[in-house]
C-alpha cells in the first residue's frame, strides 16, 4: 500500500473513531478532520485548527494521532513557520516510527538548511516505501543541495519512473542538467514540464534561460514572456529574461530586468531560483546586486572610453556561479 493510501486509510479509521462518540462530536469533529485532511480548500489556519483540534481531543493515540501531525506541519510549514512544522513532524515520527509521510516531509523541510539530515530522511522513507516517488525527489533536491548532481539525477530517474506524470522532478531534473552545461537536456525536462504544467510559469522561465544558453534567443524571449504572462510578478521570470537580454548584449534590457526580479525578490522575501526547496543562499539577493552592480559599472566605462566592449565572462558560468552566493563576475574592456 502507498503512502498516500495508508494515510487516507488512516483517516477513515480517524472517522470511524468520531462516529463511536455520538452526533455532537461526530459533527464538531468530522468538520475539523476535513480541515485537517485539507479538504474544503482549507487555508493553513483551518487546517491548523482543525488538526489541533484532533490532537487535542483525546480520542486518538498512536499511529491515528500520527496522522494529525502531518498535515498541521504542512500548514505550518505553508504559514511559514518552519520550526513548528519540523516539530509536528518529528512528533509524528515519535508516535509512528513507520509514518512515511512524516519521514517525506521532515525531508522536505530539511532540504534547504540540512541537505545531509534531508537525505537520511528520505532514505528511511524509501526503506519504508521504495515506490514514494516524492520520497526520491525530494533526496534528489537534498543531493542537489549538497552539489551532488550525478546523485540527485539518479533520483529524480526514479521518481520519474515511478510517477511520469509528477511535473516538479522533471523541472528540478532539468535545473541540475543546467548546471551541468546539458542543455539539450534541460530543455527537453522544462518541455516535459510545460506539457504536464502548461500553467507553471516556472517551467517557462526556466526553459527560456535554457534556450538563451545555447543562443536560441527568440524562442528564449517567447519562453520569458509566456511566463509572465501567467504570472506578472514573476522574480525567476524576469531574472531569466535578464540573462537572455546578458548574452544578447541588450545591457540596458538586462540591467532594467534584474532590477525587477530584485525589486519583487525583496518585496516578497522570495529567491530568485527554483523555488527554496533547491538550497540555494538566503542573500541571493544582496549578490545580484553586486552582479548588478558590475553590468552598470562596465557599461558606464565603456560610455566614458569608445572601444569595443567586449565581456569575456562566461554568462552561463556566472548566473550558476551567483545562485550559489559567489560572487564571481569578471568582465573586462
Amino acid at each position: 500500500m502507498s503512502a498516500t493510501a495508508r494515510f487516507a486509510a488512516g483517516i477513515i479509521a480517524l472517522i470511524a473513531a468520531v462516529l463511536s462518540h455520538g452526533e455532537t462530536a461526530h459533527a464538531q469533529t468530522a468538520q475539523q478532520l476535513d480541515w485537517c485532511n485539507g479538504n474544503g480548500n482549507a487555508t493553513p489556519e483551518l487546517t491548523i485548527s482543525g488538526c489541533t483540534a484532533v490532537i487535542q481531543s483525546g480520542k486518538f493515540t498512536g499511529k491515528n494521532l500520527s496522522l494529525a501531525f502531518v498535515p498541521r506541519g504542512k500548514a505550518h510549514r505553508a504559514d511559514g513557520n518552519a520550526d513548528k512544522a519540523l516539530a509536528d513532524f518529528d512528533r509524528a515520527i515519535k508516535l509512528d516510527s513507520k509514518n512515511v509521510g512524516a519521514w517525506v516531509e521532515r525531508c522536505s523541510s530539511n532540504i534547504r538548511n540540512d541537505p545531509g539530515r534531508a537525505i537520511q530522511d528520505c532514505t528511511s522513507a524509501i526503506k519504508l516505501d521504495s515506490k514514494n516517488a516524492s520520497a526520491w525527489a525530494y533526496r534528489g533536491d537534498a543531493f542537489s543541495g549538497k552539489f551532488d548532481y550525478d546523485s540527485a539525477i539518479k533520483d529524480y530517474n526514479e521518481a520519474i519512473k515511478l510517477s511520469p506524470d509528477l511535473m516538479w522532478p522533471r523541472n528540478d531534473r532539468g535545473w541540475v542538467y543546467q548546471i551541468k552545461a546539458e542543455y539539450d537536456r534541460a530543455i527537453a525536462d522544462y518541455t516535459d514540464v510545460i506539457r504536464l504544467a502548461p500553467t507553471y510559469p516556472i517551467g517557462w522561465a526556466n526553459r527560456c534561460e535554457a534556450y538563451a544558453s545555447v543562443g536560441k534567443f527568440n524562442e528564449a524571449l517567447a519562453d520569458c514572456n509566456k511566463a509572465l504572462e501567467l504570472r506578472a510578478n514573476n522574480a525567476s521570470a524576469f531574472d531569466s529574461r535578464a540573462f537572455a537580454y546578458l548574452k544578447m548584449g541588450q545591457l540596458d534590457k538586462a540591467i532594467s530586468d534584474y532590477d525587477a526580479a530584485l525589486q519583487i525578490s525583496l518585496t516578497s522575501g522570495s529567491n530568485l531560483t527554483l523555488e527554496s526547496r533547491m538550497g540555494f543562499p538566503s542573500d541571493l539577493p544582496n549578490v545580484v546586486v553586486g552582479f548588478q552592480a558590475a553590468i552598470s559599472r562596465f557599461v558606464a566605462e565603456a560610455n566614458d572610453d569608445p572601444k569595443p566592449f567586449t565581456w569575456l565572462a562566461d554568462p552561463n558560468k556566472s548566473i550558476v556561479a551567483v545562485r550559489r552566493g559567489y560572487q564571481v563576475l569578471d568582465s573586462i574592456h
